[in-house]
């Protein structure tokens, strides 16, 4: 994965990403490589978010209507039920300050094609995974240890 890369590691292991043993690095490279997969990932779902507009605008102008849902004559468009019982988890909420393609000009980050949002109640807040970050060692033992390796390699180097 991207993360041993950095390290100089090479994991063969499919599906190593969820137990890699510098998942939760904060070293500047993977950081880095963290802000690019991010940014990746929203140019992704951006794109593919236009290309479903384009497509649900088509179907509109061509009378069709867009796929998933059935039209009965004088009552308003029906969603057909997923075949699975699983409810798909909630898109991340976009921010208004950012303007994207698909949206309503008097409205940012509304799309004029998409459905109400679900009257669901929102999922029960869960503690964070992880406890804070807290050092191992203290800062002057850190030190400490630094300068003593420091000082014994350059005597051994003389």
């Amino acid at each position: 994965c991207a993360s041993c890369s950095n390290h100089r590691l090479k994991v063969e292991l499919k599906g190593h990403k969820r137990y890699c043993k510098y998942r939760y690095c904060t070293c500047e490279k993977c950081r880095l490589t963290a802000d690019r997969q991010r940014v990746m990932a929203m140019q992704t779902a951006l794109r593919r978010a236009q290309a479903q507009d384009e497509a649900r605008a088509r179907a509109a102008e061509l009378g069709h209507p867009p796929p998933g849902i059935e039209l009965e004559r004088g009552e308003p468009p029906v969603v057909k039920a997923p075949r699975s019982p699983v409810v798909p988890a909630p898109p991340p909420p976009r921010s208004l300050g950012s303007s994207s393609c698909d949206s309503v000009p008097g409205s940012p980050g509304v799309s004029p094609f998409a459905p109400p949002p679900p009257s669901v109640p929102p999922p029960p807040t869960m503690p964070p995974l992880l406890p804070p970050q807290q050092p191992a060692v203290s800062l002057e033992t850190l030190v400490e240890n630094v300068t003593d390796y420091w000082r014994s390699s350059t005597i051994r180097g003389r």
